[in-house]
């Protein structure tokens, strides 16, 4: 009985770190271009900022500091949460959201050349809410969106690590990240 209640803990820890977007490390290959990576981005949304760092960390792509020191930049043009309402009570409260998170994305070397084209990445969940609890309905919402977020990141770099992302040719040298050193 005591070893069935550790393996049912065991697995149960393990489907609650999946939930939250926890991956472990080498569960994907991001290309060698991204070994130094700048992530351009103008946007408001320092979460999903923190997301994209921690998501290319733990697939062991570096993050580079500026475009100068980089080996590719993957760029957010587009990245964001959008939520509408579905549904409103009797009083006019709202009752259920759509949550979308939207990112649009594209990889780079730092002279310009097209490592990954334009990509969008669009996650989306409903969320019902209780009009009497505005605090835990607060707490709902911001778990739907980060967790949208997550999904949608690691999306995007699966998408980046499936594609055949090869660096350009430069002096002859097939490598160019040798022709730095």
């Amino acid at each position: 009985m005591h070893d069935v209640m550790r393996k049912l803990a065991i697995v149960f820890s393990f489907l609650l770190l999946s939930a939250c977007g926890f991956h472990l490390r080498g569960d994907l290959a991001l290309p060698p271009a991204m070994q130094s990576t700048f992530i351009s981005y103008n946007g408001t949304d320092a979460g999903l900022l923190r997301s994209v760092a921690r998501a290319l960390a733990l697939a062991d792509g570096g993050i580079a500091r500026n475009p100068e020191s980089a080996t590719a930049i993957l760029s957010l043009p587009v990245a964001g949460v959008q939520q509408r309402v579905l549904a409103k009570d009797t009083e006019g409260r709202p009752r259920e959201y759509e949550i979308a998170v939207v990112l649009v994305f594209r990889v780079t070397t730092p002279e310009g050349v097209i490592l990954v084209p334009s990509q969008e990445v669009q996650r989306s969940a409903n969320v019902v809410l209780d009009p009497t609890q505005p605090l835990a309905n607060a707490g709902d919402v911001a778990r739907a969106v980060e967790s949208l977020r997550e999904e949608a990141v690691w999306d995007m770099l699966r998408r980046i690590a499936a594609s055949d992302v090869r660096l350009p040719v430069e002096n002859g040298i097939d490598d160019p990240l040798e022709a730095r050193e």
